[in-house]
């Protein structure tokens, strides 16, 4: 009661480097908190910024705490304005934090603060879509407390959660079924649909409050100008209207201060809508819509997306007086199609220049630009591709050689947290080729090199744009070299995610040489969006010249599914001339790697004398069929420390073939070694 400090009282607090995967499900908490000292604050749910990947559903948080000074008091406190230790399945919460206010927040991470559940919802989106604020009517919050709920009071939490199919989940606190195991609480009158939320099944009289939960891919710019279709998913527990005066609607006008036109929605069976609109329109028009749509609960509940702004709704049909203070927009943009020169005197004098328009114009066919120089001196690094209006299977964009040329472009360019920006970014973008053969073959004639000597480095870099990953992707026949003695990360290529979402898919990476970097391909997608089908194929990594050694780790994989990582060529550093203590791997395969195939790799002259040396590292997953075979692996040298050919830590992994993998050069013998422990270790080619 004295306390001044600002993190004084926490519900449930998640610390800890090494915590993974954890489920917070079906809690109750309640705090009414008070203190004289000058500083004082509390949170319901606290996650720190080291867990990766905890989901939160259905609790009860009620935070009626008094804060003072510096203080808060709020429902969900994160300990980073970074989302990617927050699973994105995380939903059907009820958080209450009193009444909004300057220091009652629903949600803060130290920096961002949303006292309404709108904003909090737009922040976190598509987590806690169905989440809800109330305090709900507790039996008694006074001593002697009782958290169980009156079931003769409507409230939000009836029949509000989600089934969580997991073991002692099954059954509440006072060991009472849960909704759908038979012998759960019924209120005869009002049947539950659904799990409680909270600790307590109580089978109580439900009052629903929470609108549709409505999502759609926004549509692109375009140089139609015909109407566009747009295809919305729009879910709620007491369903959503298919046919009648309460069909979703879509809203949009032409101009910022434009009057807005409504458009009926077509139900396409299940929980998808589709609209048509947008006709009539000129180029470099600019369209603003937005989708509303209404549940079908007795009193039903409107709701918009975007949401943030949206108010003053009323139901059959569904609108709003206020409308979304940011509703998409697509304008109506030019098409371009063919082949294109990038040089001195060409169309386009840069690669920069190039990529700059086309970010505005509509692929309407292929689009090939074509590299006329051998030096390009004067770009403004990083050259960012985004996701370009028109890209497709078909309308594809490819970067290459003119025949003959050998372009370079090098660079200084030292990327910023959290962009993660690289010589080359694609945020976002989709199809898009970017070929080195000036042949038309397998010729290596197309040079990336970042030689920034510190901090975040790479050459070709695949971004999320907070959207989606880049994805479709072709990189093959290049040269990529970054600078291996990077205080931090210095990568040839690399699909990473640093402030979450990934999500990178059909990527190819093939006949590249890779090398001078710390890592020489990373490919890491977030646990709840992984990088999904990944070929890294015939690639050069690394050399046997110090000068362009690879320091670390050849090929770095986590959360991964189905890659297969054949035919490179993986080369250390041979004179064991590592960057700091770490040590050294030709391949390592982190956590969340599953489905791959690791095939016909040569891994050799891993030499590290500050720490160990492995050819192939692997963590490995649970429920996971995984190839490693057929891979050569020799010449793994260390002094006094762990030396492997490969070697597998495993606690319920499950590998199905580990073959023909070594060639003994380097080993009087080969041994296999299994720790039944904690974990299961196996080393293959261990000294």
């Amino acid at each position: 009661p004295a306390s001044s400090s600002t993190s004084a009282i926490i519900g449930i607090y998640v610390l800890g480097t090494g915590v993974s995967n954890m489920g917070i499900y079906n809690n109750t908490v309640y705090l009414n908190a008070s203190s004289t000292g000058a500083n004082f604050g509390t949170a319901g749910i606290y996650l720190s910024s080291s867990p990766q990947n905890i989901e939160s559903m259905n609790n009860i948080v009620v935070n009626t705490s008094v804060a003072s000074g510096t203080g808060y008091t709020t429902a969900l406190r994160l300990g980073s304005t970074s989302l990617l230790n927050y699973a994105s399945t995380s939903n059907n919460n009820d958080f209450y934090a009193g009444t909004p206010g300057p220091v009652n927040f629903i949600y803060y991470d130290g920096t961002n603060a949303d006292p309404l559940l709108s904003s909090f919802k737009a922040r976190v989106f598509p987590r806690e879509s169905q989440s809800m604020t109330e305090n709900p009517p507790f039996l008694s919050t006074a001593t002697p407390m009782n958290l169980h709920i009156n079931p003769a009071t409507p409230t939000q939490v009836e029949s509000a959660g989600l089934v969580v199919a997991l073991p002692g989940i099954s059954t509440d606190y006072d060991n009472n079924p849960r909704y759908p195991n038979s012998g759960y609480p019924v209120n005869a009158l009002y049947p539950p649909i659904a799990p409680d939320l909270g600790a307590d099944e109580f089978g109580g009289i439900p009052l629903d409050l929470t609108p549709p939960v409505i999502t759609y891919a926004p549509l692109l710019n375009t140089s139609s100008l015909t109407a566009r279709t747009l295809v919305a998913t729009i879910t709620d527990m007491r369903g959503v209207p298919t046919s009648g005066n309460g069909l979703p609607r879509v809203a949009w006008k032409k101009f910022y201060n434009g009057t807005w036109a409504y458009v009926t929605g077509i139900s396409l069976g299940g929980t998808q809508y589709s609209f048509n609109f947008g006709g009539g329109v000129a180029t470099n028009d600019s369209i603003y819509y937005y989708v509303l749509a209404q549940d079908s609960w007795t009193n039903p509940n409107v709701g918009t997306f975007p949401i943030v702004g949206a108010g003053g709704f009323s139901a059959s049909p569904p609108a709003a007086t206020s409308h979304p203070t940011n509703p998409f927009k697509y304008k109506i943009i030019q098409g371009i199609c063919g082949t294109f020169n990038v040089g001195a005197g060409q169309v386009y004098t840069t690669l920069t220049t190039a990529i700059a328009d086309l970010s505005g114009k509509d692929l309407t066919c292929p689009v090939t630009l074509l590299l006329t120089d051998n030096d390009y001196p004067l770009e403004a690094y990083p050259i960012i591709i985004p996701q370009i209006a028109g890209a497709s299977a078909v309308n594809t964009l490819t970067i290459k050689p003119a025949p003959g040329k050998t372009p370079a472009f090098i660079t200084s360019y030292l990327g910023v947290t959290p962009n993660y920006w690289s010589q080359i970014t694609l945020n976002g973008a989709q199809y898009v080729i970017i070929d080195g053969s000036n042949s038309g073959g397998t010729d290596r004639s197309l040079t990336f090199q970042n030689t920034a000597g510190s901090g975040f480095a790479a050459a070709i870099g695949l971004y999320n744009n907070g959207t989606i990953g880049a994805s479709n992707i072709v990189i093959k026949n290049c040269m990529l070299q970054a600078h291996k003695e990077a205080v931090f990360n210095a990568q040839g290529i690399v699909l990473y995610s640093i402030t979450g979402n990934a999500g990178y898919r059909n990527v190819v990476i093939n006949n590249n040489s890779v090398n001078s970097a710390k890592f020489g391909i990373a490919v890491a997608g977030i646990p709840t969006n992984k990088a999904s089908n990944i070929q890294v194929t015939n690639n050069t990594i690394g050399s046997t010249l110090d000068a362009n050694s690879i320091m670390l780790q050849g090929i770095t994989m986590s959360s991964a599914d189905s890659v297969l990582i054949e035919g490179n060529e993986i080369i250390g550093p041979v004179n064991g001339n590592a960057v700091g203590p770490q040590a050294v791997f030709g391949m390592f395969i982190g956590s969340g790697s599953t489905n791959f195939k690791v095939r016909k790799n040569n891994i050799h002259d891993w030499n590290c004398t500050a720490n160990g040396a492995i050819g192939i590292y692997y963590n490995a997953e649970a429920s996971s069929v995984n190839e490693i075979s057929n891979n050569v692996i020799h010449t793994i040298k260390s002094v006094g420390f762990d030396v492997a050919g490969i070697f597998i830590v495993t606690a319920q992994g499950r590998v199905d073939k580990v073959t023909n993998h070594t060639r003994q050069e380097d080993y009087e013998s080969i041994k296999y070694t299994l720790d039944q422990g904690h974990g299961h270790h196996v080393a293959i080619g261990n000294v």
